[in-house]
Formats: C-alpha cells, sequence, structure tokens
C-alpha cells in the first residue's frame, strides 16, 4: 500500500527525530568513552577484514577506510610520542606499557616518522595488508602489534585529553589546538580517532563484494550492521569538526589578535542554525569541551559564541586594564558611547563592574 504524503512526512520526520537522539546520545559521551567505543568496534574481526583485507581471505579489497578532514592533522604529542614524551606526562601507566613494549618502539623507530604517521597514525593507505607487510618490510604480526600499541596509547586520556581549563568544579576536556601555520589556521587534535577524520565505505566494492556469492546473507546483515555503527559515530566527529571549523571562520580576528574585544557576538542558538543542527545536539558537542587558542591559551569552546552583553563586558574591562580614571560611572558611561558606539545605562556600567571584580575569569 502507497503511503499518502503526510505518512511520509510522519516517517521522514521520525527518522530525522531518532538522528538527532542518536547524534545527542553520542555528543554525551566523554572523549575517553568514545575512544573506547570506537576500539571496541576497530577489535572486531570483522571491521579488521574490511579495513585491512588479506591475499587470502575472502574480502580480498579494503571496504573501509579513513578520509581526513580538511585543514586537520594530529597534536604533535602524539605523532612525536618517545619514552622521553611519554615520561614527561608524568603518568605511571604510560610508562610502564611503553617499557613492556620496548621491541614494538624500536620497530617504530625503524620505520621513519613520514611512513610510521602515514600508515599507523593516519592510516592513509588503499592497499591489503600482505602488500602493507611488503612495503614496510614488516610481518603481520608486528603491524597487529604496532596498531595494538596505537589503541592503547589513545585510551590512556590523562595523555592526549590534557586539560587544564576548570570551572565550578568541573574540569574540561581539550579536544584540539588551533595552530597558525604558514598565514592559515589548522586544527590538531588531540583524539586519534578525530584526527584520522570519518569512515569512508567504497560502495562499489560493497556491492561487488555482495553480489560475488562469496559471503551469506548472515555475512552480509553484520556488515551492514557494523557500517551503520560506524556512521553514526561519523556523525559525533563530524560535528565536532564543523563547530570548530566555524570557530576559525566567525571569529578570525580575536584568534589573530588574542583580543576578548575582537569576538563577534554570536550566540549558540544562531551557531547552531547556521549549522544546521538542533540546538541540543549543539549545546551538549561544545558542554565542558575546550581547545587551545593559537596563543596556547585553554578557552571552553562556549567562549566563542559570546553574547552581546559578554563583548560590552570586555571592552568594559579592556578600559578598566588601561587605568584610565573616570571620575564618575556616567563619565564611563558616557566614554563607552563617545569611543565604542556601546550604549548602556550608568547602572548597567556598574553592574558589569562588579561582575568584573566577582568573576576574573571573564577577563581571560
Amino acid at each position: 500500500m502507497a503511503l499518502n504524503l503526510s505518512q511520509s512526512k510522519y516517517l521522514k520526520q521520525s527518522a530525522q527525530l531518532h538522528a538527532q537522539i542518536k547524534i545527542s546520545q553520542l555528543m554525551q559521551m566523554s572523549e575517553a568513552e568514545f575512544q573506547d567505543l570506537i576500539n571496541n568496534i576497530e577489535n572486531n574481526p570483522l571491521f579488521k577484514r574490511l579495513m585491512y583485507p588479506k591475499d587470502k581471505g575472502k574480502i580480498k579489497e579494503k571496504i573501509i577506510s579513513y578520509r581526513r578532514f580538511p585543514g586537520t592533522r594530529i597534536a604533535k604529542n602524539f605523532s612525536d610520542f618517545s619514552p622521553e614524551q611519554i615520561k614527561a606526562t608524568g603518568s605511571p601507566d604510560l610508562e610502564s606499557l611503553i617499557k613492556s613494549k620496548d621491541k614494538i618502539m624500536r620497530t617504530i623507530k625503524k620505520i621513519g616518522s613520514e611512513d610510521f604517521k602515514k600508515y599507523f597514525l593516519y592510516s592513509d593507505f588503499d592497499i591489503v595488508l600482505d602488500d602493507l607487510s611488503r612495503r614496510l618490510s614488516l610481518s603481520e604480526d608486528e603491524i597487529e602489534n604496532i596498531q595494538l600499541l596505537i589503541n592503547d596509547l589513545a585510551l590512556k586520556s590523562r595523555f592526549y585529553f590534557p586539560g587544564s581549563f576548570e570551572s565550578l568544579g568541573i574540569k574540561y576536556q581539550k579536544i584540539a589546538e588551533i595552530e597558525k601555520d604558514k598565514g592559515r589556521f589548522l586544527i590538531s587534535f588531540l583524539s586519534l580517532s578525530l584526527a584520522r577524520g570519518q569512515y569512508f565505505f567504497n560502495q562499489k566494492k560493497l556491492d561487488k563484494l555482495a553480489g560475488s556469492g562469496q559471503l551469506s546473507r548472515s555475512e552480509l546483515r553484520k556488515i551492514n550492521f557494523l557500517i551503520n555503527k560506524l556512521k553514526a559515530i561519523n556523525l559525533r566527529k563530524t560535528t565536532l569538526f564543523r563547530i570548530v571549523s566555524f570557530i576559525i571562520s566567525k571569529q578570525k580576528k580575536f584568534l589573530n589578535t588574542s583580543e576578548p574585544i575582537s569576538l563577534i557576538p554570536f550566540s549558540q542558538k544562531e551557531a547552531a542554525a547556521n549549522l544546521g543542527l538542533s540546538s541540543s545536539v549543539f549545546n551538549r558537542a561544545i558542554k565542558y569541551r575546550s581547545l587551545d587558542s593559537p596563543w596556547g591559551t585553554e578557552l571552553p569552546l562556549k567562549y566563542f559564541f559570546p553574547s552581546l552583553k559578554n563583548i560590552r563586558i570586555y571592552f568594559l574591562d579592556s578600559i578598566i586594564k588601561k587605568n584610565i580614571k573616570f571620575k564618575s560611572d556616567k563619565e564611563l558611561q558616557e566614554y563607552l558611547q563617545s569611543r565604542h558606539g556601546i550604549y548602556i545605562s550608568r547602572r548597567t556600567v556598574n553592574k558589569y563592574k562588579k561582575e568584573i571584580i566577582k568573576h576574573p575569569s571573564c577577563r581571560k
């Protein structure tokens, strides 16, 4: 029986609502929990067969691969990890992990920095495991051991999410560093999964495999179920990437100057609408997450979406810092109006001054 227009509309809205609920649930997970979820999936034998196929297996072509987000890279504390780097974190868990993997560390050193990043950190290749083994002159067991070590390190959130910003007793999770390189801003992710980007599914190869008759219906259903899980993970990754990219595009002047008065007032609701996200998904995405500015100061994501009131307080704070003397709040009010075009009452000036004294964190 064909669906009428109202039924089709209802089903479409229901599907959209289901997707929003799913992404909201994923956004509530901590970075460590999310990495744990990814590791569980990537350690699944079926995922490995699709991601790292072998010449002798049923699946002979790479179905799943990574696609990095443009203008992104992995942070240096991951790409340059070494016993010295890990010791600097002060984590005994990491030190003992590396000591127990001394042989693997020597193998990584032998591979070289560029090939290590390409084939293991970013997994940026489209060949079967046998070919990778020959290209790097490593056994398949050595390749797997390196991958397992990287996954173990990725789970150590104290190493890869070393956020220091704290508010109301809640420590923020730092997800990235915004760095300026040759005149443009780059996003250096602290998360291995974000740095690797989205999962990409080669539909042509998958269709060819499905039509070959080599896999049973049960195996095909399991592949479909796995891919749907990975698509959900892609939603969270893409959402965070788009938000950080949006921050760079909207607050470029602030990122260049570090002056809070350079911030553009832009509400979270407006940002969510611009990105085509529901307000609830956007709020969950930025909640208790932070990033490092180009000058090294850690700032909450919400800081980049200031209200008009915030901007006025920043202007007032910048004037106070200059130690310009005013006889009264009325005189300060007139100064804001004549010099900066900020029209607020004398009482509001007094109220904002008290807020600056009470909450010095707003002076960052």
